[in-house]
């Protein structure tokens, strides 16, 4: 019996259910029909409770859903980025935000038939955007990647939800328009990569190009470099300006680019230098052929504010690897070839050849030559007397430099001068020179020498640096000595390659008390400038003016206006490479000063100068008139 039947007989007291009593039984009834009304009562009640319970719960999730979504709509909204749920075939689920997105518009993006595919329709994106989805949903793990829809550029991130859409997995895309950004990059990389005057190529990404080009040549392939350069841009720049300098640079360059292929490659790499990349050309007759094609695109005049301006080019040409294993020594090759080219008037290029090797090869040996000699002392100083024409007195010396290499035997100052001058050993080899002077000037005055001018040669190269000169003015100045003992001789051709920085310099040294002259006097550009510019101390005739004196004319009177010129701006003249009676007769005639050659002296040690000096050695009466007579040089005459 069923317990709640039961308990409802128990409540009418019915102990017997088959004895059951009229009475008692109307009761049972009455209490099962209670029970029953009752029970439809708590149905009823709970069915309104659990409706109203399911309509708050529903109202509920639906204000959370919405406030979630207005949240998630909100960051959305700040975002600059488009955000889209998509399902695994691309579909469009549901559009978050446009983000600042100008090429989609809102209609694109109907949930029943937006399809990203169709978005990026005719577009690399819809493969981008494929490769993405399927690494998304295999990873589970974010995708990065950029793609180009039409002129924009985007950046697509993408990552798997974990919940699916009628049975498609689900993806977030968000999709940033970096067109702006790319554009920034762009022009980033083409400054870091261009040169800013020309637009060609740099040398920096030149070099990293040539190297990639070298890298990936194929058996049989060449690499051809043309080096060259503008013949004497230098005066155009210093003398009409760097304004019309950077033009023609412009215009140059403009030359080059209209002989190229597109597969050739073109770089600025220094003031005017370029370098030309051929990499279709696979033997020299291409080469010089290019070649010949340049120099014809510099015959025509460059057209300038008004000037019709000649510039020439010299090229150097190379090949790799034909003329060597390593693309940089190749280049280097191209380079020297250059100056070949620069050094003989007649042609404008030169193919690189052994003998060029060769060169290079022995400058190399001497410049660690010269390393090894300013370490062991090799080098020694010699100085050759000047003689004041009025009293045949010593006046002054020039200091010359010699190396006697253990190896190589004597090597000639103008071989290893110029060699030094090509790196930074010749400020080195100044800076040991001015020292060991200056030592020898001390250790003269403490035996009680005269004091006389001791003059010294500055590197063209020394005078355009600002710092070497302030250590040549410490070392003076720190050394003891009276500066004015010391004469700087500074070349025409030195001024000219850096007037200003160069006349900045010489005062500095001038200031201290150190006599300036100009050494071989007539052979540089623009000799007159240089006296209207600097106040020079001295004017020294170039032994070329003094050979032909006696027998060239124009030589003759070149020299007496020389001297002329100079006594008028108050300033002393001493003639080199005097040799003979007839040459030191004549320039005694003009009103020379001093004279300085083997006429007289030949160079000599600091310790014979001593001996000299100490003597105070002056021609005698009988001296002098044995030497009008014979007209041979004071040491032919003594013996």
């Amino acid at each position: 019996m069923h317990k709640i039947l039961r308990r409802q007989l128990k409540k009418a007291k019915i102990d017997n259910f088959e004895e059951i009593e009229p009475q008692k039984f109307s009761r049972f009834i009455s209490l099962v029909d209670q029970m029953y009304q009752d029970h439809e009562d708590d149905e009823h009640a709970l069915q309104y409770t659990m409706n109203k319970l399911n309509s708050e719960m529903t109202s509920l999730y639906k204000r959370l859903e919405n406030a979630s979504k207005g949240r998630m709509q909100a960051v959305a909204g700040t975002m600059p980025d488009m955000m889209v749920l998509i399902d695994s075939d691309g579909r469009c689920v549901e559009l978050f935000s446009l983000g600042e997105q100008k090429v989609f518009g809102p209609e694109d993006f109907d949930p029943s038939v937006c399809n990203m595919y169709r978005i990026f329709e005719e577009n690399k994106a819809v493969q981008c955007l494929q490769k993405l989805i399927e690494h998304a949903l295999a990873t589970k793990n974010l995708q990065v990647a950029e793609s180009q829809f039409g002129d924009h550029f985007f950046e697509m991130r993408i990552m798997a939800t974990g919940l699916q859409e009628n049975g498609k997995d689900t993806l977030i895309l968000t999709i940033r328009n970096i067109t702006q950004q790319r554009k920034s990059h762009d022009r980033l990389i083409y400054t870091a990569t261009h040169d800013g005057l020309t637009d060609l190529y740099n040398r920096t990404y030149f070099q990293e190009r040539l190297r990639q080009l070298a890298g990936d040549l194929q058996a049989g392939e060449k690499i051809t470099i043309l080096y060259m350069d503008l013949n004497k841009f230098k005066e155009i720049n210093d003398i009409m300006g760097h304004d019309v300098g950077d033009k023609v640079l412009i215009e140059a360059a403009r030359r080059l680019k209209s002989v190229a292929k597109e597969s050739d490659i073109i770089a600025r790499v220094g003031g005017d230098e370029f370098i030309y990349v051929c990499l279709d050309g696979n033997n020299r007759r291409h080469a010089e052929a290019l070649a010949e094609m340049i120099v014809r695109q510099f015959d025509a005049p460059f057209e300038i504010e008004g000037l019709k301006l000649k510039v020439h080019t010299s090229i150097g040409i190379s090949i790799y690897p034909d003329d060597a294993a390593n693309i940089e020594q190749v280049v280097h090759y191209a380079d020297e070839s250059m100056y070949c080219a620069k050094r003989e008037e007649d042609i404008h290029y030169c193919v690189f050849q052994q003998q060029i090797a060769d060169a290079l090869e022995e400058r190399y040996r001497i410049e660690h030559k010269i390393k090894k000699a300013l370490v062991n002392d090799e080098f020694h100083l010699v100085y050759q007397p000047q003689v004041e024409l009025e009293s045949l007195k010593i006046t002054g010396v020039e200091t010359l430099i010699r190396w006697e290499d253990p190896e190589m035997g004597f090597i000639p100052p103008d071989k290893f001068i110029t060699i030094a001058e090509q790196s930074s050993l010749i400020f080195q080899i100044d800076e040991w020179v001015i020292k060991n002077i200056c030592k020898t000037v001390l250790s003269w005055e403490r035996l009680g020498l005269p004091p006389f001018i001791v003059a010294m040669n500055l590197s063209r190269k020394e005078l355009g640096y600002r710092k070497n000169i302030e250590n040549i003015a410490w070392i003076i100045q720190n050394s003891g000595i009276d500066p004015r003992r010391l004469e700087i001789e500074v070349t025409e051709s030195a001024l000219f390659e850096n007037e200003m920085g160069a006349i900045n310099n010489l005062q500095l040294l001038q200031n201290l008390g150190c006599h300036i002259s100009i050494d071989d006097f007539g052979t540089g550009y623009s000799s007159l400038a240089n006296l209207r510019n600097f106040t020079f101390d001295k004017i020294k005739i170039d032994k070329s003016f003094v050979d032909h004196i006696v027998t060239d004319p124009k030589d003759l009177s070149i020299v007496k206006l020389t001297i002329g010129l100079a006594k008028e701006l108050g300033m002393r003249v001493i003639a080199e490479g005097v040799e003979d009676a007839r040459q030191y007769e004549l320039l005694k005639s003009f009103g020379c000063d001093e004279i300085q050659g083997y006429y007289f002296y030949q160079p000599l040690k600091a310790e014979q100068i001593s001996v000299i000096s100490l003597a105070n050695f002056q021609l005698t009466t009988l001296e002098r008139h044995l030497r009008r007579l014979t007209h041979v040089p004071l040491k032919q005459a003594r013996d």
